[in-house]
């Protein structure tokens, strides 16, 4: 009888520490900012990891109606799973929905599968406001224009 307490007891303890090192590896995160490029713009989005399972993303995206780049900024929830970051369609106000994005934690390499093809974006910590720098570089290209 002592010897199947014990193992429970055991068993119990090893999940706690399971448990444990899981939520220490969730704040891994908390209040980190990635700063996002693609091949083709030297500053394309980010993401500010504000709690230790909300972000807010970043996207610079093209306006057709006003024929200008927009930053676009939406809440996501998000769950560390081994070497990736699981990130959600939706925030948690939303239920956060089905996790469709990846960040990989040792390269920062995030990315979307989409239908026809997986968009690719490389990532680096900054710690700097993501908006400003968006708006910088929104500034910057149409200058160049």
């Amino acid at each position: 009888m002592y010897v199947i307490m014990i193992k429970r007891s055991r068993k119990i303890f090893i999940f706690f520490i399971f448990l444990f090192s899981i939520s220490l590896q969730a704040n891994e995160f908390q209040n980190k900012k990635l700063l996002c490029h693609t091949k083709n713009f030297g500053t394309k989005g980010g993401f500010n990891f504000v709690t230790n399972n909300e972000v807010i993303r970043f996207n610079i995206l093209f306006d057709l109606d006003n024929n200008k780049e927009v930053i676009k900024k939406t809440n996501h929830c998000y769950s560390i799973i081994g070497d990736n970051i699981s990130l959600s369609r939706k925030g948690l106000s939303e239920s956060c929905g089905m996790y469709n994005s990846f960040i990989n934690i040792k390269s920062l390499e995030y990315s979307m599968p989409m239908n026809d093809y997986l968009f690719i974006a490389q990532c680096e910590y900054f710690t700097l406001s993501i908006e400003k720098e968006l708006k910088k570089a929104i500034k910057s290209r149409s200058l160049k224009n």
